[in-house]
């Protein structure tokens, strides 16, 4: 969880920079943390998903190819 975290933290930061710079006006960061955090939740799910024994076994390509397909519907739906 500390992991994905900061990875969102970066995402988080790294897209409301680019919107400063396109000067798109995002005054409570909503696209950063709602579009960019939310895609990263979605994708990271079948990365650090843990499944079996104690240790786990990292996720499958399949699930991968899943949750992108789920991020791609999500992104065709609200735009």
């Amino acid at each position: 969880a500390f992991a994905i975290g900061g990875v969102a933290a970066a995402l988080l930061n790294g897209a409301c920079s680019a919107l400063r710079w396109l000067r798109i006006d995002d005054p409570v960061s909503a696209f950063g943390v709602h579009g960019v955090g939310g895609l990263w939740g979605i994708i990271s799910v079948s990365l650090f998903h843990m499944e079996g024994t104690v240790l786990g076994r990292p996720a499958q390509a399949p699930a991968l190819l899943g949750q992108l397909l789920g991020a791609c519907s999500i992104l065709a739906f609200t735009s």
